[in-house]
């Protein structure tokens, strides 16, 4: 089976990330994963758990202070804290794509930072919750129902372009200035699907 054309223009993005710094990396998906955290404290609202809000706020503080001031032990305890979500993998909570690829880019960030290899599939989670918003918007159903004339009837979405444009412009920023933490956030909000938007502190 060849590669859907979601799959080549995640690849593309993903080349892109593979050949930054760790540090740059992992600064970039940690922001985006904090973008994300609307749909995370969503699916947990309706789940009616308490989440785990404490240990996201401790990753953003830890990725927000300056890389030669980090405390290197702290950042491995937080990826062991990272990587125990779900900490119960027969869990029946049907977990939601948005509430998952926020938890994912927050750990694969953690990994890049303190260094772990950034794959060029790991651009999936950047992209995943607008392919999967734009498809159900377009046609009820999630990404894929479609075949590959669905999927790029999405890729040429506005809505998955302004996402594909603030990643883009997000790595430029990163290799041209080394933009702050809060910057890196500001500047990925578009990846928050529009359902999921509000006002929030965290954007």
């Amino acid at each position: 089976m060849g590669l859907t054309p979601f799959m080549v223009h995640s690849d593309e993005l993903g080349q892109r990330l593979s050949a930054l710094s760790g540090e740059q990396a992992g600064r970039f998906f940690v922001a985006a994963g904090q973008v994300l955290r609307p749909a995370y404290e969503q699916w947990c609202a309706d789940e009616g758990i308490t989440g785990d809000a404490d240990l996201l706020d401790e990753i953003v503080e830890w990725v927000a202070t300056p890389a030669g001031q980090r405390d290197a032990e702290i950042g491995r305890r937080l990826k062991v804290r990272s990587e125990a979500i779900p900490e119960d993998p027969e869990s029946e909570r049907d977990w939601s794509t948005e509430a998952m690829d926020c938890l994912i880019c927050m750990d694969l960030g953690l990994g890049a930072l303190l260094g772990q290899q950034v794959k060029v599939s790991y651009a999936w989670y950047l992209f995943e919750p607008t392919m999967v918003s734009v498809s159900v918007r377009l046609f009820g159903v999630m990404p894929g129902s479609g075949g590959d004339d669905g999927e790029e009837l999405v890729l040429e979405d506005p809505q998955f372009r302004q996402v594909d444009d603030a990643l883009a412009m997000a790595i430029d920023s990163l290799i041209a200035s080394d933009p702050s933490f809060d910057a890196l956030v500001r500047d990925l909000a578009p990846v928050l699907p529009p359902e999921f938007r509000r006002s929030s502190p965290t954007l």
